[in-house]
């Protein structure tokens, strides 16, 4: 019965909103629409993950957000891929940043399953040209490449400034110094997560509220007692988003995925409760049931 839902759900999934500036998605009033962002590119358990063909099939699910993780090949050219090496997602083996984007270009990508397929992995600017003007996006692992002002560039030449999105640290002056030239360009999302949080959360989000005013602040806590879970419904009363991973239960206090599977009161359901308005998923076809089962998403 499920399984039928989730088709009837799809088959009625918009094919042709308009996402082209995260800011006319900020929170007005009492907005109860519940946002889906998917991870690593998309309907990975359909197609091998940070792909175009799983990004396309997320577009066509009618996602909201799409997170892709981006890496650097030894000749400088940006793809998509999770990991430093390429042995678990593709049939070569070592660091994404010993191979030419020619020669990865000559591999295929694995599925879930580990098994061989034909799709290939694709470059940054072949997935934001499919993504532009269609849904909005997170950039993931550009910190660890220290490849921020490569990704601004390409984000600049395909028009999809305004639809990418990074998470950042809430340390306020650091963020000015690394990123404030950029501020205006792209979308930024403060992240509420760490015990060296805990005695000045308050002032450190207040001040993004008032110095930066993102449309989005994420939130990640390992259990349901952390010292955040009380600071997100204040956040979402005051016209904010708050985005929560729903992957892994330490990144959401065990309101996980495998959880909300089961019973989706009980994880997503929770986390709605607690003010989270964006979930990141794994399953994003069974969330947007359950969301739409609520009227929560459109």
């Amino acid at each position: 019965m499920l399984l039928l839902g989730i088709a009837l759900s799809l088959s009625a999934a918009a094919q042709d909103v308009v996402r082209q500036d995260i800011a006319s998605i900020r929170r007005r009033g009492e907005d109860k629409q519940i946002l889906i962002a998917t991870h690593r590119g998309g309907l990975w358990h359909r197609f091998p993950e940070n792909s175009l063909e799983a990004i396309r099939a997320a577009l066509k699910l009618g996602a909201d957000f799409i997170e892709v993780d981006v890496r650097k090949t030894k000749d400088g050219a940006l793809i998509l891929m999770h990991d430093q090496t390429l042995d678990r997602c593709t049939n070569g083996k070592g660091r994404v940043s010993d191979y030419t984007l020619a020669e990865i270009k000559g591999l295929c990508l694995r599925d879930k399953n580990k098994r061989l397929t034909s799709y290939r992995v694709p470059t940054l600017k072949e997935a934001l040209l499919v993504m532009k003007g269609k849904v909005f996006i997170k950039v993931d692992k550009y910190n660890e490449e220290q490849i921020f002002d490569r990704i601004l560039d390409l984000l600049r030449e395909t028009g999809t400034a305004r639809q990418a999105s990074f998470r950042v640290g809430l340390n306020h002056k650091k963020f000015r110094k690394t990123y404030g030239a950029a501020a205006g360009t792209v979308h930024f999302f403060p992240a509420l997560e760490g015990d060296s949080l805990r005695g000045d959360l308050t002032a450190k989000t207040e001040r993004f509220q008032t110095r930066v005013n993102p449309v989005v602040f994420q939130a990640k806590f390992k259990d349901s007692t952390s010292f955040i879970v009380p600071r997100m419904l204040p956040i979402n009363r005051a016209g904010y988003h708050v985005w929560v991973m729903s992957t892994r239960p330490y990144y959401c206090g065990g309101w996980d995925d495998a959880v909300s599977l089961k019973d989706p009161e009980r994880g997503w359901g929770r986390l709605i409760t607690h003010g989270v308005t964006i979930i990141e998923t794994d399953h994003p076809e069974e969330l947007r049931y359950y969301l739409k089962s609520k009227n929560l998403h459109p």
